[in-house]
């Protein structure tokens, strides 16, 4: 089974900007690099090298309401989760790209 092929993330809720975000912006924006143990929902765990946005940068550039209490997220494959902002503002939380 293939993926499909992602061009546009959609942003709603509590923000500003609304606008659909292609990959082409999402990776003009200032990016970084960390090593970092991700544990995953699913019980697995790997440390690797992850690449991409802050997503405090991210929520900042979109107008979030900083005071909302959870960011969810909504992927392509229909999976669904949440975090809290906490966990979405801290330096290490990013929108990976790479």
């Amino acid at each position: 089974m293939s993926m499909p092929s992602i061009t546009s993330s959609n942003c709603f809720g509590l923000i500003g900007d609304k606008k659909p975000w292609r990959l082409d912006d999402l990776h003009a924006l200032p990016q970084v690099s960390q090593i970092t143990r991700h544990i995953c929902v699913e019980g697995w765990s790997a440390v690797g090298k992850w690449g991409g946005v802050r997503f405090s940068d991210f929520l900042q550039r979109v107008g979030a309401d900083m005071s909302a209490r959870y960011v969810g997220f909504k992927c392509a494959d229909d999976y669904y989760t949440s975090i809290d902002m906490d966990s979405a503002l801290h330096a290490q939380t990013l929108l990976t790209l790479t």
